[in-house]
């Protein structure tokens, strides 16, 4: 459903599509154990092997490319 939705104008994924799942009636909800690796300023690039480790899903901003080896 949401991704047969065209965008009406340019705007930033990470607005459209919470915004446009929760009109439709979904409910947009927090990954609690999740938030400490998510920011919405700031770049994150140096906490991802720190992160992998604590057992992160994601992180969030990621301003370069980095290779993490395991």
């Amino acid at each position: 459903m949401i991704g047969a939705v065209k965008q009406p104008f340019p705007i930033c994924l990470e607005l459209w599509i919470p915004t446009l799942a929760y009109h439709q009636g979904f409910r947009i909800r927090s990954l609690r154990d999740q938030e400490k690796y998510v920011s919405w300023h700031g770049n994150k690039t140096d906490d991802i092997k720190s992160a992998q480790e604590d057992g992160s899903w994601f992180v969030h901003p990621i301003k370069n490319i980095k290779t993490v080896k395991n």
